[in-house]
């Protein structure tokens, strides 16, 4: 475990969390500095995940031999905490809490990450449908280390993967395991297994025992008993759990967990749903650790158990899997992965929100029930990799937006093939397609069908420079 304390960065002014990584007592002190390297190259390791649904991590320190880990400071409350209080959670919440923290795994997966602690203590929930998944590994480490060094089970075991139950070789298939058994818990309100007794009795039910039942019926039960399969090459992939969630997602409304939220911001607090430790931290350490490029992590405030809510995160809804062009810093393509499908319907709904501009981030709203990109700027793009249109061509597009171009601007979208300089195969004139600011569903015919596995590239141009276009959704069509 450790400890989480509140700070702010001096350099950049921004607040931030400081974790202390605490290895358990008793290790003897040449295992325990390897313990700690090996916490912070892991931890550096991940500084290569950026996802608005995933905990940032901001910089690694030292205070002498004591590593801490500074990351994004999140102001939100554990899914443990309100599942404890408010019991479970209903079918739209949890379509939009799966979805967000498939969404953060997609990244870690493709980047070489594996999660390893995916439980309801680790899931965040704040307002306005935000919703992060925490301590992306660390503390994990160091306690699998002394599970196999000493025979000592550090952690929560009714969310353990069978495989990791039994000593075997990690993958990210376990991550599958345990959101599953996360939405397990969420949807029928109690553990998946019991934790009540002795641990090691819950990790036997896990690898010897059945399966446990849910009561959950429709796309709920569908990706609850696709992910809780003992067998990890044949769980549920993350892209089709998302795929089965995404018409509830869209129906959650745009505060789908606020009414369970505190009125006022939450106060840092210990969680305390069953499985989730309650140890009062100790008081703030009086000296901030220096980081390893100079700066220094000042701690201002006591210590958190949980991280609690920073940058609002999206639920995004993927149905292409795309990436930023042109080499744009930012989460790495979503490349098919063992434990994915290995390419996407074009002829599904294919949503824009979760993607990234040529030009650089574009800002995510909510209105109402609906999600989208938006504004669209003059001159970006979005690449779509992995579009299947199999053997049937595709020969229209349609596609949901909105725009404010002014009377006589010039304005249209682009659909290329391959990427920013491939083939047009389909053209729409914005300006006349779309009259006023209200949201319209716009079809318009291929230049040439389209079939085969294709990346596909959304160009928007408008003369009269300046963003002038909201995008929510694109499909195409077999005549």
């Amino acid at each position: 475990m450790g400890y989480v304390w509140s700070g702010t960065d001096e350099l950049l002014q921004r607040p931030v969390a400081v974790k202390e990584l605490r290895l358990s007592p008793g290790i003897p002190e040449e295992e325990a500095a390897e313990l700690r390297e090996r916490a912070l190259r892991e931890a550096r390791s991940m500084a290569v995940l950026s996802h608005p649904n995933a905990v940032m991590l901001y910089d690694v320190a030292r205070d002498g031999e004591q590593p801490f880990v500074v990351m994004e400071l999140v102001r939100a409350q554990s899914l443990s905490s309100v599942l404890n209080k408010h019991g479970a959670l209903n079918p739209h919440q949890l379509a939009v809490l799966v979805d967000s923290v498939a969404a953060a795994l997609q990244a870690a997966h493709q980047v070489g990450i594996v999660h390893r602690d995916v439980k309801p203590g680790n899931v965040l929930l704040g307002r306005h449908g935000q919703v992060k998944l925490a301590d992306f590994g660390i503390s994990r480490n160091a306690a699998e280390s002394t599970l196999t060094r000493t025979g000592v089970l550090v952690g929560t075991p009714a969310y353990l993967a069978p495989e990791i139950a039994m000593g075997r070789s990690l993958g990210p298939s376990a991550d599958l395991w345990s959101l599953g058994a996360t939405l397990f818990a969420a949807a029928e309100g109690r553990l998946p297994y019991d934790t009540s007794g002795d641990p090691l009795i819950t990790v036997s039910s896990i690898v010897h025992g059945p399966v446990p039942q849910h009561r959950q019926s429709g796309p709920i039960g569908e990706v609850i008993s696709g992910l809780m399969i003992k067998d990890p090459e044949r769980r549920m992939p993350l892209l089709e759990v998302r795929r089965r969630l995404q018409d509830l997602a869209r129906d959650a409304g745009e505060a789908p967990f606020d009414a369970l939220l505190d009125a006022t911001e939450p106060a840092p607090r210990t969680p305390t749903h069953p499985g989730t430790s309650s140890q009062t931290p100790p008081t703030a350490p009086v000296n901030a650790p220096k980081s390893r490029n100079g700066r220094r992590a000042a701690v201002v405030a006591g210590g958190l158990a949980v991280l609690l809510a920073g940058a609002a995160g999206v639920a995004g809804f993927y149905a292409g899997v795309a990436e930023r062009p042109s080499g744009a810093p930012g989460v790495a393509p979503l490349e098919p992965t063992s434990g994915q499908v290995p390419s996407t319907s074009a002829y599904r709904m294919i949503e824009a929100e979760s993607f990234q501009t040529e030009s650089g981030g574009v800002a995510t709203d909510k209105e109402g029930q609906v999600r989208f990109i938006g504004p669209i700027d003059n001159g970006d793009g979005v690449l779509f990799r992995g579009i299947d249109f199999g053997p049937e061509p595709a020969t229209q597009v349609s596609a949901r937006l909105r725009t404010w171009a002014d009377d006589g601007v010039r304005a249209k979208i682009e659909v290329r093939l391959g990427g920013p300089k491939g083939k047009i195969v389909g053209k729409i004139n914005v300006s006349s397609a779309v009259d006023g600011q209200e949201w319209k569903e716009v079809p318009f015919d291929l230049l040439e069908p389209v079939s085969g596995r294709r990346d596909v590239y959304l160009s928007f141009a408008s003369d009269g420079g300046g963003n002038f276009l909201d995008l929510d959704w694109f499909k195409f069509f077999r005549r």
